[in-house]
């Protein structure tokens, strides 16, 4: 594949029916395979190489719902909490390296 210097993960998607009591547990679970799986697969994907170069710059972008709280509205809220959580626990994980891991 070669060498691999950035990754951006920017992948979302959301559903009109956003509040708690309008729940359909197949849209929590098909959202979260897109924006909580996904970045956890793309850094799995490209962090050996990474590692193998000793650089690269991985950057996870979330909406702006993912730093403001809305109670009736936790769905959303939880699942980019959850990626931006990922991306500080990796940022802390590869300070001793050369791979930088931000959050946007």
């Amino acid at each position: 594949m070669g060498s691999v210097n950035v990754l951006i993960n920017c992948a979302g998607m959301n559903t009109p029916k956003r509040h708690w009591r309008d729940l359909d547990i197949a849209d929590w679970h098909r959202i979260v395979a897109v924006n909580l799986n996904g970045v956890a697969n793309t850094v799995c994907a490209t962090l050996p190489f990474m590692r193998d170069q000793q650089d690269g710059l991985i950057i996870n972008i979330a909406s702006w719902a993912a730093k403001h709280e809305f109670p009736s509205r936790a769905r959303p809220m939880s699942r980019q909490n959850a990626a931006l959580s990922t991306c500080r626990t990796a940022s802390i994980r590869k300070k001793c390296t050369t791979i930088s891991v931000a959050a946007a």
